[in-house]
């Protein structure tokens, strides 16, 4: 059954709430501080009552700590512990959950790059736009034909789909086009995951340094 929360904001001293002992969730406190430096400390916490404890928005009470900020915004809720618990799981789970479309925020980001503040304050980095563009500019291939009677034209191996550059002269196939059936950014464990689904080997470590992929797990 669905419940409405009063969610009034105000401001709570920074050391009379604290971490919830049992939040399992671990951020990129650099990238959030220097959000926070450029854009500001727009977003309030969530705070259970009775405890003091951070349901939601821990690492930017991180944050305010280690830039010596006083008071933060903050959203006090009257929950019990149960409650608390599953609203911190869903905030950390359903935010993960989400996902980009690949070409919208390559054009964002690369929007925000040529302002006077490029992308400070984003949590993407020049480098990581540069990464977007090329994988979508050309999909990832592999070589080394699978053990099958072959892939047709346009097979689909969920998530993803597999095309087959076929050799003009030999009309063998020596290498795949890989893309995501949603149009997302494939990274490069994507590449090690289709390979097992077309019964090929894993890439040794010797074969993964001779790929280069910045991001290789």
């Amino acid at each position: 059954m669905s419940e409405t929360h009063q969610l009034e904001i105000s401001e709570v001293l920074v050391d009379e709430v604290s971490q919830h002992p049992d939040n399992a969730n671990n951020g990129d406190l650099e990238a959030l501080k220097e959000s926070i430096q450029v854009n500001g400390f727009f977003s309030p916490i969530i705070v259970q009552a009775s405890t003091g404890y951070i349901i939601a928005g821990n690492h930017r009470w991180q944050v305010a700590n280690e830039l010596g900020m006083v008071t933060i915004p903050a959203i006090i809720l009257d929950v019990d512990d149960e409650k608390a618990k599953r609203m911190m799981i869903a905030d950390n789970r359903i935010t993960r959950l989400g996902r980009d479309d690949p070409a919208m925020l390559a054009d964002l980001l690369s929007d925000l790059s040529e302002t006077d503040f490029g992308l400070m304050g984003t949590g993407f980095s020049h480098n990581d736009l540069q990464t977007m563009l090329d994988m979508l500019d050309k999909p990832m291939e592999f070589d080394e034909e699978p053990d099958s009677d072959g892939l047709g034209e346009h097979d689909a191996v969920d998530p993803y789909i597999v095309v087959p550059i076929v050799d003009e002269i030999t009309g063998e196939c020596d290498s795949f086009n890989i893309t995501r059936h949603d149009g997302s950014v494939l990274v490069a464990n994507d590449l090690q995951r289709v390979r097992e689904m077309l019964g090929l080997k894993k890439l040794t470590s010797a074969q993964i340094d001779g790929y280069d992929v910045e991001g290789w797990a």
